[in-house]
């Protein structure tokens, strides 16, 4: 048994989150709402110094009722009567007939706060890729177009076999997303909390392990739904916004209306793309012209010089994407190493600090850097043990190295004796 929580991506973003925050932020809102709203009313409350609690119907006299009223029924505190409220109005109801507003309210709504919490994580990993490719309005339309579409078909076949429950929660919606970082962004890296068999951790996972890892789960789960007595189960509404997802995806890449710069799904399944886990510095690099790449060389050098760091950075990123990391200046990237590390920013240069150290194996500064960020950023302290534990000639070393090494080992001996889990999934 595994489950992952995610929680960050390094997805580049081209578009601030504003609508992924708003949504989180709605949605939480409308859940303390939900939290205080009384759903139903004591006739005999145990917790009551009178025995019972005053109600519409009793002016503080024992209220009587009909033992064969539905709406009437014993909760760990007393017995108790049900009392519909604007929840049960917003709330994706089957067998009330269909009603299309339903379709968009009952994507706010949530049955608790575990439910809210990880759908909320969830969102903001998968908002972050999808809005930060396409930006905010249009994630807007896209989420609610998802929400609606998946909520619409799931009442109108309940209507239709007469089913009588409900369904509450944002899960179908955000297992579109899903689908769609999965055709947007297969390669990028997923940080999550996992739960492996009775061992927990942190593991970095691509988007497409990750989709693929819950959509089988999902498949299993449907399945034992349908064979059970439940019938159709939360597992069936996530793989229908998986179906609706997927082809919105696609739909977006073939028209052109979203730019995934050959890091989409189907140009890394045709070979066009480049495995972003698995670099190789000996392959073609693509065909822009001479001119655009002294352009951007030359303005990395005024962002460094000027120590716009972050814009330095972000402008490294492009150069890499469109030249391939071999074709990026030694000493650029050397400077934009320490500009970053000055400015406090390890956690975004780790692809940077990889490609130092395939050129230049034998430096212990950029050895020693690239196991700190192993070890603090990716949460792989044996990957990092590996790595100092080349670093074993003292002499070649200088008296600040030493110590870091020494300390950095310590550390990754600790958190690989203290069970860290560190699986490669994506190999």
């Amino acid at each position: 048994m595994f489950i992952f929580f995610p929680y960050r991506t390094d997805a580049p973003v081209y578009h601030f989150p504003w609508a992924t925050l708003g949504v989180i932020a709605i949605t939480t809102l409308v859940y303390v709402a939900q939290a205080n709203t009384q759903r139903f009313d004591y006739l005999i409350n145990f917790d009551s110094d009178e025995g019972f609690e005053r109600t519409e119907e009793g002016e503080g006299e024992e209220p009587t009722f009909d033992e064969d009223d539905d709406q009437i029924f014993w909760t760990g505190d007393g017995l108790a009567r049900y009392r519909r409220t604007w929840i049960d109005e917003c709330a994706l109801q089957w067998g009330e007939g269909i009603k299309p507003h339903q379709w968009v309210t009952a994507n706010f709504l949530h049955g608790g706060w575990f439910h809210l919490i990880i759908n909320m994580l969830f969102l903001w990993v998968f908002g972050l890729i999808v809005e930060g490719k396409i930006g905010s309005w249009r994630f807007v339309l896209l989420y609610l177009t998802i929400g609606t579409a998946g909520n619409g078909i799931e009442q109108v076949i309940a209507s239709i076999l007469g089913g009588e429950a409900g369904s509450i929660g944002a899960s179908g919606a955000i297992f579109g997303l899903m689908a769609i970082a999965l055709v947007w962004a297969p390669m990028n890296e997923v940080d999550t909390f996992c739960f492996v068999i009775y061992r927990a951790g942190s593991l970095s996972l691509t988007v497409r392990t990750l989709a693929g890892l819950y959509f089988v789960m999902e498949l299993i789960f449907a399945a034992l739904d349908l064979s059970g007595p439940q019938g159709v189960g939360s597992a069936i509404l996530h793989l229908l916004g998986f179906a609706i997802g997927f082809p919105i995806g696609i739909s977006f890449l073939r028209r052109g209306w979203v730019d995934c710069e050959g890091w989409d799904l189907f140009s890394i399944k045709d070979g066009r793309g480049q495995s972003k886990t698995q670099p190789d510095l000996e392959d073609e690099v693509p065909d822009y012209s001479d001119e655009h790449r002294n352009s951007m060389i030359a303005s990395l050098r005024e962002f460094q010089a000027e120590r716009e760091t972050h814009l330095a950075l972000q402008l490294c990123g492009d150069f890499v994407r469109r030249f391939g990391a071999a074709a990026l200046p030694a000493d650029i990237l050397r400077t934009q190493i320490r500009l970053s590390l000055e400015a406090g920013e390890l956690a975004s240069i780790g692809e940077l600090l990889e490609d130092a150290h395939r050129r230049q194996p034998d430096s212990a500064a950029f050895a020693l850097l690239l196991a700190r960020y192993r070890l603090e950023n990716e949460k792989k302290p044996a990957s990092a043990f590996d790595l100092l534990d080349d670093l074993d000639d003292d002499s070649a070393l200088s008296s600040k190295q030493l110590k870091m090494r020494d300390e950095l080992r310590r550390r990754a001996r600790e958190a690989i004796d203290g069970g860290e889990l560190e699986l490669d999934l994506d190999d």
